[in-house]
């Protein structure tokens, strides 16, 4: 029988130390606050598990569980291949922590967290005609057809992926949605119409749409888009027929993808955390949220008991002026505490 505590990492995302009120990189404490980059997001969850197995290995009690930490450092950074849980797990060296529930330690707000989404990053490649901005009929905005195409794209995804009754039950915000984060177009003057302009961004899936084939469908949307028929804001349209030129969109994805898991709310690892959430706090607050976590749904989908908490502040995940409480960490010590002696009794 194994309990494990998996998936918090030693890696941090960027933090412009100008914008901040304290450095970054160093951990300030004042009073009840521990402030630094990685507080929440998950150096606290590292050194929370490392005194957790430390009071284990002092105490040496009778235990029937084997307690299991993984910490990873590649989270943040996924692009880096072969150092994380992914190159353990496909190695084997996860298969012993099928076992016994397996929490993934790297959420916040105590939860329990009963699902995240999954990620697909986009990119979509606007190409026009340059020309002077004085004669709009001549060329192509690329600008214009980037607009108008994530329109037609958003309001076809949001259409064919509406949310269902699991994402109430999840306690999800919002169902599987499609949004472009960044935009860009090559060095051209003011006055110049431009020919080719980048759009990207993210489609975050809950787990109850297949992502393959949420995949597949948006590729065929803009493949058989008609750019001709799309709408302009202005005098400009997106095909010259008198030069037979026609406007253009590719579609690339970019990055691994995320899939998206809900935890098994009837297992024994659930029953476990949301007592012992319960008992420490007095009240558990099951939510879901729309970030995405490296691999887990893999776990579920080949029979782990995966299950998600952490002891963080979600406002401050990634945000400027990272923190955390002391004392809501010491409260997850002794939800740690609370889940071993369930799992290990049972």
């Amino acid at each position: 029988k194994v309990l494990s505590l998996v998936g918090s990492h030693m890696d941090v995302v960027l933090a412009e130390t100008a914008k901040w009120k304290r450095d970054p990189f160093k951990l300030t404490v004042e009073g009840d606050e521990l402030h630094g980059r990685g507080v929440t997001d998950c150096l606290g969850h590292v050194a929370l598990t490392c005194l957790f197995m430390k009071q284990l290995a002092i105490l040496k009690p009778d235990l029937k569980a084997s307690v299991v930490v993984v910490l990873i450092a590649n989270e943040e950074n996924s692009d880096i291949l072969g150092i994380g849980i992914d190159e353990l797990e496909k190695r084997g060296e996860l298969q012993d922590l099928k076992h016994g529930p397996l929490y993934w330690l790297d959420s916040a707000d105590f939860g329990p967290t009963m699902a995240c989404c999954g990620a697909l990053v986009w990119e979509l490649t606007c190409k026009g005609k340059l020309f002077h901005s004085g004669l709009p009929l001549k060329g192509m905005n690329s600008i214009e057809l980037a607009m108008e195409a994530v329109r037609e794209l958003q309001r076809w995804f949001h259409e064919e992926f509406k949310a269902t009754h699991n994402e109430k039950q999840y306690k999800f915000d919002t169902g599987s949605n499609l949004k472009p984060t960044q935009i860009s177009v090559p060095p051209g003057g003011f006055n110049q119409i431009p020919s080719e302009c980048i759009v990207a961004g993210d489609i975050r899936v809950t787990p109850f749409h297949d992502q393959d084939k949420m995949q597949a469908a948006v590729e065929r949307f803009v493949a058989e888009l008609d750019v001709t028929k799309l709408s302009s804001s202005g005098y400009g349209e997106f095909h010259l027929p008198e030069e037979n030129l026609k406007a253009k969109l590719t579609l690339t994805w970019k990055g691994h993808p995320y899939y998206g898991v809900a935890v098994d709310t009837e297992s024994i690892g659930y029953k476990a955390l949301y007592d012992a959430i319960t008992k420490v706090r007095g009240k558990a607050n099951p939510f879901s949220v729309g970030g995405s976590l490296p691999i887990i749904a893999g776990l579920k989908k080949s029979g782990f008991d995966v299950q998600m908490m952490g002891f963080g502040r979600m406002s401050s995940y990634h945000a400027e002026n990272e923190f955390g409480l002391l004392s809501e960490f010491a409260q997850g010590f002794q939800i740690l505490e609370e889940i071993v002696s369930t799992v290990n009794s049972s």
